[in-house]
């Protein structure tokens, strides 16, 4: 049952929660994002934890051939009480809290032990189902621990009846993370250099506390697997956002039997290099936006000519960028930033990510084209670099994207030109070649990169409006997936589990273990967010 239904959105978080969830939670990405979100897009900048927007280099070393098995001796600690946070955000959960022991290199059972961090959120019902969810969060580089807060409230619906269990992915969170050295770098360095981008990568590379090579998807998959023996769980409900999209598909290939459900929430499928196509993306995302301003009466007659004159604002931060002061509103004090077209170009991208950052972008170009008011748009780039380098391990990223993304990217061939008709140009493709040009390559399956076929029932949920995983990677997988269902929300964007009814039909969903029947037509009364008029937001 191959089915594609096409929604209108609306959603009912505020604005400011939702952006707080786009660096906090899923990315990168919520990091909704997600930061950049998923998949990611981390730029690198010429400081060494500086994730910009953009990232996955050349791979300069061969890949590790190998299929890895999951380590049936791993050993689980007792559970004990704790709480699930986000930083600096104030969101915590209840759960129950333990440590997987597993080998850093499952095919060598002698190798050096890591513990992985797992949780578990008890079903409100005492007499839970036997076959819980598994929360595989995005990045990559995201601690799912960190991810979930957020986001818990989508899932209450199947938390009534099921257990919930959230892994820090090795390399990630609690699980070794492997992290960089803290960025001190100024504002005015937020520029692409790739020979500081390489360095700065080796660099990060030499203090890592593990060897990187283990730390890729092939390997996480296992320690998936191992976890699941450990609780003695015979199947698995998955949910995969973003980058925890391409886990999920993998962990499906290698353990079939293991899958009971699967939703696949913005996704990757197998085979896509995310590096070529991020400007492109992106870019059709904001070509949308401005087509939706057109086509309302209110944010055309707010803002006419909305795209040419962001254009020429973009063009005018290349020749000079802007010396900024403005107020802080976490510390209070005023700061200051030299506001360059980078700092707007990841803004822009990362509200692309919400239909309610969207919603208000035009309002935010405006003040700074027209009237001159920077301080709106410089506060949105001080808070997104400093939580894109708060919410990803970047080791752990480099080591995936170096071996999974990289070689992919190395073979495209798109037009020149095609980038240089997008706000993000070829930074994109320049930051995917430096970032990885020292980075050595990690275990991958041989299979890795091939289409996944499968009868699992499987969700896909897609926004068509996504900046970096766009519908048609969903429908690409549709073909090998007889028992899919995709459902695709017009003028949506990254991720879609909180928004509307959704977490109804996903429950629906889980609790019948198959696509078949589910009832989703109450996402036809959703719709998308007005677009803001001015600070008070949206014409009634």
């Amino acid at each position: 049952m191959a089915l594609r239904f096409s929604l209108k959105w609306n959603t009912a978080d505020s604005i400011g929660m939702y952006i707080k969830q786009t660096y906090q939670s899923i990315c990168c990405t919520v990091s909704s994002k997600l930061l950049a979100l998923v998949t990611n897009a981390c730029l690198r900048m010429p400081s060494v934890n500086s994730l910009m927007f953009v990232s996955f280099p050349i791979l300069l070393l061969l890949a590790i051939a190998s299929v890895a098995t999951a380590d049936s001796d791993a050993e689980l600690s007792a559970w004990n009480s704790c709480s699930l946070k986000t930083p600096d955000n104030g969101f915590s959960v209840p759960a129950e809290c333990a440590y997987l022991k597993v080998a850093t290199d499952p095919t060598n059972p002698s190798s050096d032990k890591i513990d992985l961090h797992v949780a578990k959120i008890p079903a409100s019902n005492r007499n839970a189902e036997a076959d819980p969810l598994l929360f595989i969060t995005g990045g990559p580089g995201q601690a799912a621990s960190e991810s979930w807060p957020p986001i818990q409230a989508a899932f209450q619906k199947v938390l009534k009846n099921r257990d919930v269990y959230v892994i820090d992915q090795r390399g990630t969170g609690l699980s070794n993370k492997l992290e960089c050295p803290e960025d001190n770098s100024p504002d005015d360095v937020f520029v692409f250099d790739a020979e500081l981008t390489a360095q700065t990568a080796l660099a990060c590379y030499k203090q890592l506390p593990s060897d990187p090579r283990f730390y890729t998807t092939s390997i996480a998959v296992t320690d998936l697997e191992s976890l699941r023996l450990a609780v003695d769980v015979k199947q698995w409900n998955i949910y995969g956002v973003s980058y925890g999209t391409r886990v999920a598909l993998h962990y499906l290939r290698r353990y079939p039997d293991s899958v009971r459900t699967m939703t696949l929430d913005a996704v990757v499928p197998p085979g896509v290099a995310l590096g070529p196509g991020i400007s492109i993306d992106a870019q059709n995302a904001l070509d949308r936006m401005f087509e939706r301003c057109v086509s309302d009466n209110h944010c055309n007659s707010a803002f006419p000519g909305l795209k040419q004159d962001t254009l020429r604002f973009l063009d005018n931060l290349r020749e000079k960028p802007e010396e900024i002061r403005f107020e802080n509103f976490e510390t209070g004090s005023l700061d200051t930033i030299r506001l360059s077209v980078h700092h707007v170009s990841l803004t822009m991208r990362i509200l692309s990510y919400s239909s309610h950052g969207v919603s208000i972008l035009p309002y935010l170009l405006h003040e700074a084209y027209a009237n001159r008011n920077f301080a709106p748009l410089a506060r949105q780039a001080a808070l997104q670099r400093n939580q894109l380098t708060q919410t990803l391990a970047t080791g752990m990223h480099n080591a995936i994207i170096c071996t999974e993304d990289a070689p992919l990217a190395r073979n495209d061939t798109s037009n020149p030109a095609e980038y240089a008709n997008t706000y993000l140009g070829d930074t994109p493709l320049k930051a995917l070649k430096a970032n990885c040009t020292h980075w050595p390559a990690g275990v991958i399956d041989l299979d890795f990169h091939e289409q996944v076929t499968s009868d699992a029932q499987i969700l896909i949920l897609s926004g068509s409006a996504d900046p970096v995983t766009p519908d048609t990677y969903g429908e690409r997988l549709m073909a090998n997936l007889p028992n899919a269902l995709h459902i695709v929300n017009p003028n949506q964007g990254h991720v879609q589990i909180a928004l509307g009814c959704m977490p109804t039909v996903f429950a629906s969903f889980v609790n019948r273990g198959a696509t078949r029947d589910v009832d989703y037509g109450c996402l036809e009364r959703l719709r998308v967010e007005p677009f803001f008029i001015d600070a008070n937001g949206p014409r009634p």
